[in-house]
């Protein structure tokens, strides 16, 4: 049927020939290729520990360990990117149910006995409990310090169950 006798509204036919169908499949493997290629990326340790993994090395050069509450060792469960600058996780508590754990690296702008703030290189600040059993021990950062925190969340309440001086 020539273009004049086909009737008004209906699609046109036109078939791929080969060299459309070759263009297509390579179309899509491109796409495929570089969308498997973020998600390597993404996904990738590089031998940092980092990733979607656990921390296998236990936690941060420098970390001091304030403990972690019952049946914890205060090491954290997850491993973050090394440039994070704060972040939360919902892991599991090991007693069948589940904690919010913190991270946050940043520089210290207020320290006392019972908590320690920071505020990262964003501007996100956080205030963090300094435990009870750790208050006796003297707070061994001070203001203006970089530090890398990690803590668990339980309500609004923020402790610390490591601290550190941050790498970066």
């Amino acid at each position: 049927m020539s273009e004049e006798e086909q009737p008004w509204g209906r699609p046109q036919e036109q078939r791929w020939g080969k060299r459309e169908t070759i263009a297509a499949v390579g179309v899509a493997v491109v796409i495929g290729a570089l969308g498997g290629g973020a998600v390597y990326a993404a996904t990738d340790t590089g031998g940092r520990g980092g990733g979607f993994g656990g921390f296998p090395g236990g936690p941060p050069p420098g970390a001091e360990p304030f403990g972690g509450g019952p049946g914890r060792s205060g090491t954290g469960h997850v491993a973050t990117d090394p440039a994070a600058l704060h972040g939360e996780f919902v892991v599991p508590d090991g007693n069948g149910g589940f904690q919010t754990d913190l991270v946050q690296v940043g520089t210290v702008t207020a320290v006392s006995a019972t908590s320690i703030t920071a505020r990262s290189d964003d501007g996100f600040t956080s205030t963090y409990v300094i435990p009870p059993t750790a208050a006796d021990s003297s707070v061994p950062f001070t203001v203006n310090q970089k530090v890398s925190i990690r803590a668990t969340r339980t309500g609004d309440t923020r402790s610390i169950t490591t601290i550190g001086a941050a790498d970066h």
